[in-house]
Formats: structure tokens, C-alpha cells, sequence
């Protein structure tokens, strides 16, 4: 695939995005199913990057809306079944072809459970017990999920403010904090010497945890570099005893775990020679944080990428090899 436009175009366009459908009613097909289909929990189904961005929501959901947040994956829930019929039951694919995805939503048919698809596919339309939120992104030429990802969990922020009739304006520091997370990789990027990183780990809480599984996520999938994600404290339970001097750690800063944040701080660098804080130039609640840290980690991911000489057509020759193979999809990735 050769494209016209790299990851740090998306990065750049997704906070403008960001900043125009603030003054939108974007979510409103979400907010009008929770409204019309009332009940006490809400279960998010979602794979890879749309799975991460429910993580960074969850907290924020569960408080907004006042309903129990449960996340699974499609192929767990399609071989468990339904894990409550008083629920009300949200899909996340932007593409609208993962394979387990539509299993999932099978089971929801077969069992006539009314249920939202949230999706960029607008070949998915609106059914007996399909209800369909579009994200509107468009093709993103790199196939690794950059706006998708923001707008995803843009989406479910905002549609949580709406649901609750929250003050929108609370969001409105979010593009604003989003393009001071860009500067400040470029300034980390400049500061370090990232040319040898190969294996590192992203620890945070809440929200915090989903922006360190997407963060991982974007380092193996763009840049063949070992990443791994934990929830803070989970960490301490043997993640750390792999360390070395050669390994990184980013620790994601929240007021939640100012404290103990501080600590690993302070005694990781015992075992580990590259120890980071990121995150605590974030002056916002907690529960959106991970928006607004998240293009951090996408630009550092696009700036190593370029200083590695892009090895991003690669992965995505892999993918397509794999796919060819194995399809995750209903159409292939490379038809």
C-alpha cells in the first residue's frame, strides 16, 4: 500500500475533528438508544484498537451514565452467549467486517436483542433490532488505527456527556491538550535516544490503563517493537522482574495514582535505565486523560518510525500475508 499521508497527518487531523464536532451532536443515534432502550447495564463488544478505546471510557461511561460498564471480546461473548438479556448491548468495528464482530452480532439476532453497531461502514444499515452510530472518519491510507482510535473514543465520551445532559464545555480543553501532547513527544523524540528501544512496557490506572494497551498496541503493530501494557498495580506482580537496563517503561501519569506513581518513579530506575513519566502536564479529570495523552504516543510512534526507515509497509505486508491465511475479516484485508 503506498500512501499519500502518514500517521502524524491523521494525528493532526484528528484533533481538528476533534475541535469541529464539539459544537456538533455527534453520538446522538447512541444517546437516542440508550434513552430508548433503558436498562442497568451497558456490554461493549470490540476487538484491537475500538476494544482499547472502551478501556479509556469505561470509568468515564459508568459515571455519566449510571450503569454497570462490562467490555468483551467478540470471541469470547460469541462462545459464551449472551451474558445478560437486561442489557443493552453496543458493537465496535470501524470497519464492520471482523469476523468475531458479526459473530457476536448473530447471537444478538438469534436472540432478537435489540443492540447498537457503531461503525464507519455505512454498508451496515439499520434493522429490526439493529440500531447503527456512524463515526465518520473516512479511509485512513495507513492501515494501522490513528483517527479511528480518537474519534472512537471521542464519541463515547461526548455521547456520555449528552446522555447525562452534562456541561459539554468540560470537553472543550481536550483538542487543546491533545496538540500539547504532539509538542511534547516531538520535545521527548528530540531529548531521547530512541533508536535502540526494543522491548517496553505502559503501566497506568483507569482510563490510563486503556491509553497504555492502545500505546503497546501501536508499538508492535507499526514499529516490530515488544510492548506490553498493565494496570498499575498489576505490574508489581511480576512485569517488573523482567526489567534490564536496556528496557523502557512509561509510566502514565493520573491524580488517582499520583502517589504511587511517584514511587515506581523513584525505585525503577534500580532496574531499568529508562524510566518516564508521561501525562502530568494534563490539567483535566481524570476519566479523560486518556484522550488527550494518547497522541503521545501516536506521534512518538510516527516519529520512530521514520527514524527506523519506516517499517510500516512491512507490517502491513505481514498483515496481508496473514490475512491471506487467516482471515479476521469478512473481505480481506488486501481484496
Amino acid at each position: 500500500m503506498s500512501a499519500n499521508h502518514t500517521m502524524d497527518y491523521y494525528i493532526h487531523r484528528s484533533i481538528e475533528e476533534i475541535q469541529m464536532r464539539l459544537k456538533s451532536d455527534y453520538g446522538e443515534e447512541f444517546v437516542n438508544y440508550l434513552k430508548n432502550q433503558p436498562k442497568s447495564e451497558v456490554i461493549f463488544i470490540a476487538s484491537g484498537s475500538s476494544f482499547n478505546a472502551v478501556q479509556c471510557a469505561k470509568d468515564v461511561l459508568g459515571r455519566k451514565l449510571n450503569k454497570k460498564i462490562t467490555v468483551f471480546y467478540p470471541y469470547t461473548f460469541a462462545l459464551d452467549g449472551l451474558a445478560s438479556k437486561d442489557a443493552n448491548y453496543i458493537l465496535i468495528s470501524q470497519s464492520g467486517r471482523s469476523t468475531n464482530t458479526l459473530k457476536a452480532m448473530q447471537v444478538l439476532e438469534e436472540n432478537q436483542i435489540p443492540y447498537l453497531f457503531i461503525t464507519d461502514n455505512e454498508s451496515i444499515q439499520s434493522s429490526k433490532y439493529r440500531h447503527v452510530q456512524y463515526l465518520e472518519v473516512g479511509n485512513e491510507e495507513v492501515p494501522f488505527v490513528t483517527e479511528g482510535f480518537s474519534l472512537t473514543l471521542f464519541l463515547l465520551i461526548q455521547a456520555a456527556y449528552r446522555f447525562s445532559h452534562s456541561e459539554i464545555s468540560e470537553l472543550s480543553q481536550i483538542p487543546i491538550l491533545m496538540k500539547l501532547s504532539v509538542e511534547k513527544a516531538q520535545t521527548f523524540f528530540q531529548a531521547n535516544d530512541l533508536g535502540l528501544m526494543s522491548r517496553v512496557h505502559f503501566c497506568g490506572l483507569g482510563s490510563m490503563e486503556g491509553a497504555s494497551r492502545e500505546a503497546a498496541l501501536k508499538c508492535c503493530e507499526t514499529l516490530q517493537i515488544a510492548g506490553s501494557a498493565y494496570e498499575l498495580e498489576e505490574f508489581m506482580h511480576g512485569g517488573f522482574l523482567e526489567l534490564t537496563q536496556n528496557h523502557y517503561v512509561f509510566l502514565l501519569f493520573s491524580q488517582d495514582a499520583k502517589d504511587r506513581i511517584g514511587l515506581l518513579a523513584e525505585y525503577l530506575p534500580d532496574l531499568c535505565g529508562h524510566v518516564h513519566v508521561i501525562g502530568e502536564y494534563l490539567d483535566i479529570d481524570d476519566d479523560l486523560k486518556a484522550l488527550c495523552v494518547i497522541p503521545f504516543f501516536q506521534e512518538l510512534v510516527y516519529l520512530m518510525n521514520v527514524q527506523k526507515g519506516n517499517p510500516i509497509p512491512l507490517m502491513d505486508s505481514k498483515y496481508v500475508e496473514f490475512e491471506k491465511k487467516l482471515k479476521s475479516k469478512t473481505i480481506g484485508y488486501y481484496e
